[in-house]
């Protein structure tokens, strides 16, 4: 149920073109003009900050019916923080993956999650484990011994 109304509340935040905690223009009473008023200038670059690319992304999945978990991530670093007890906590990147255009997918497990970040340009990915993120290599499968 919890899940539910977040999701619900996100997607109407999201609809409104907001970041989530974020007041709008019409959210604060007017102020008078005075002589030193701030210049003009200043609304275009709201504007544009308001319509520039997003750079951070979170995905979720759930626990239980009660609980769920999350991973933030910087979409062009693809450094990543998952949710523990109310706070980003940093998910360890043994090597700087370096600049790209990164996703992070999550998938429910039995008691636990699991997760995967990839680079949609060079096709590079990685899966979270315990010590942090570990690169998916690709090439041919050893021969069994």
């Amino acid at each position: 149920m919890h899940a539910a109304r977040l999701l619900a509340t996100l997607a109407f935040v999201t609809s409104l073109g907001l970041p989530a905690g974020c007041a709008s223009a019409e959210d604060e009473p007017a102020k008078p003009a005075t002589a030193a008023a701030a210049p003009a200038a200043t609304a275009p670059a709201a504007a544009t900050a308001a319509s520039a690319p997003a750079t951070y992304d979170v995905v979720t999945t759930p626990a239980s019916e009660t609980e769920w978990n999350a991973i933030k991530y910087e979409i062009y670093t693809g450094k990543a923080w998952k949710l523990d007890q109310g706070r980003w906590v940093p998910i360890p990147d043994p090597v700087d993956p370096g600049r790209g255009t990164y996703k992070v997918e999550m998938i429910p497990l039995r008691d636990d999650w699991g997760a995967l970040r990839y680079d949609i340009h060079s096709g590079r990915s990685w899966v979270a484990t315990v010590p942090g993120w570990s690169e998916i290599t690709e090439g041919p499968l050893s021969p069994a011994e």
